[in-house]
C-alpha cells in the first residue's frame, strides 16, 4: 500500500469537507469510483474511508456506501494526527517499549511507550494503551509493532465502525517519571494532548494516547 497516496486522499476529501464543497449529507462516489479518481488500490481507499471515519469527516452505512457528517464545531477545531506533527518537526524515536498486563480478571492492556528526540534532545512523550479480551490473538513482535500504525494495532481487535474518537487538549503539571523522559522539571507546566477511543454501543474504552511535549519544542499561543 502507498502510505503517501492514502495521506493524500484522506486531506483531499477532509478539505473539500472543511471547505463546503461536499455537503453535509452527501454520498461519496462508491469505492470503485474512488479507485479510478485516485488511481488508488482497493486496499488503500478502504484504509482511507477507515481514517476519515476515525477523524469524524464521514459515516459508513453498510451496503449503502460513505456519507458526509456534519462537522461536530462549526466555529473551531483542532485537527491532530501524532504521526504528521512529528514527522514535520524531523523527530527521531529515540526509545520504545512495550508490555502486556492484565486489566481485571478478563481484559489485557497493551501499553507501548514512545520518546522523540530531535539532535538527541527530547522533545516529547508518548504512551499508549490498548485494552483487549482475548491475549491469545495477540502475536506481534517488538519490529512489528514499530512499523504499525495506531489504527492497525487498534484493528487487531477491534472492528472501525464500532469505535469513536475524542480528542482532549491539557494543560497540567507534569507527572515525575514523564518529566525525567522530556528533560523537563518536576511539576513543571506542559500541555498534553489526549485521545480517547470508546466502543459506540457500550462506551467501554478501547484505546488512550497520551502525548506529553517539552515546552521548549512546542508551545501554544491562544487569541482572542
Amino acid at each position: 500500500m502507498d502510505t503517501k497516496l492514502y495521506k493524500q486522499i484522506v486531506k483531499d476529501i477532509s478539505d473539500k469537507i472543511i471547505s463546503g464543497e461536499l455537503k453535509p449529507g452527501s454520498r461519496l462516489p462508491s469505492e470503485n469510483e474512488l479507485m479510478d479518481i485516485y488511481n488508488a488500490s482497493k486496499s488503500t481507499i478502504e484504509k482511507s474511508m477507515m481514517i476519515l471515519a476515525h477523524e469524524g469527516y464521514i459515516l459508513t452505512i453498510p451496503r449503502k456506501g460513505n456519507y458526509i457528517t456534519r462537522p461536530a464545531l462549526d466555529h473551531f477545531s483542532l485537527h491532530y494526527r501524532e504521526d504528521e506533527l512529528l514527522s514535520s518537526m524531523f523527530a527521531g524515536l529515540n526509545d520504545f517499549d512495550f508490555s502486556i498486563t492484565p486489566v481485571g480478571s478478563k481484559r489485557q492492556s497493551l501499553v507501548i511507550n514512545k520518546t522523540f528526540d530531535i539532535d538527541k534532545k527530547n522533545i516529547c512523550y508518548a504512551t499508549k494503551q490498548y485494552f483487549f479480551e482475548n491475549a491469545n490473538d495477540f502475536q506481534l513482535n517488538k519490529n512489528q509493532l514499530l512499523t504499525k500504525t495506531d489504527l492497525d494495532i487498534l484493528l487487531l481487535f477491534n472492528k472501525p465502525l464500532e469505535l469513536q474518537k475524542q480528542i482532549t487538549l491539557v494543560a497540567d503539571f507534569c507527572p515525575e517519571k514523564v518529566a525525567e523522559k522530556i528533560d523537563v522539571a518536576p511539576q513543571s507546566a506542559v500541555f498534553f494532548i489526549e485521545i480517547l477511543f470508546t466502543h459506540r454501543k457500550t462506551l467501554t474504552e478501547v484505546a488512550q494516547f497520551k502525548t506529553y511535549f517539552n515546552p521548549h519544542y512546542l508551545h501554544l499561543n491562544f487569541s482572542t
